[in-house]
């Protein structure tokens, strides 16, 4: 008898496909719905946040991308393409102050979670 992992369903709410890395896998969600293993739910969650979201002081505390029907907030949504980290800089740095974005490469959702994985990928 074989292991057939449980399988659910994972809703993509943006309209871009997403990616989600486990197990040395990339694994792409479509727009709308997706059948994904029930493994990849908390990894796609974790990996796909809404920048700009995360709670400065509770790192468990954002949105995100991609939502269980039933369970998670599953409605419409992009990412911001003008926050380049998880946690909105303005809330920590103050509003006073200026945030310029230099260079030409946008950074990934993995990226932005990961110190100096950019380093990594040059």
């Amino acid at each position: 008898m074989a292991l057939m992992p449980q399988l659910v369903t994972l809703v993509n709410r943006t309209s871009k496909r997403l990616t989600v890395k486990f197990d040395a896998n990339d694994y792409f969600l479509e727009p709308g719905e997706n059948t994904v293993p029930k493994i990849l739910v908390g990894f796609a969650k974790s990996q796909n946040i809404l920048m700009g979201s995360e709670d400065a002081i509770n790192p468990k505390d954002f949105v995100t991308l991609v939502g269980v029907p039933g369970k998670d907030d599953c409605s419409p949504l992009e990412q911001d393409e003008n926050e380049p980290t998880r946690v909105k800089l303005a809330s920590i740095v103050g509003d006073d102050v200026k945030i310029v974005k230099r260079g030409k490469k946008q950074r990934s959702n993995f990226e932005a979670q990961v110190p100096g994985s950019s380093i990594l990928n040059e």
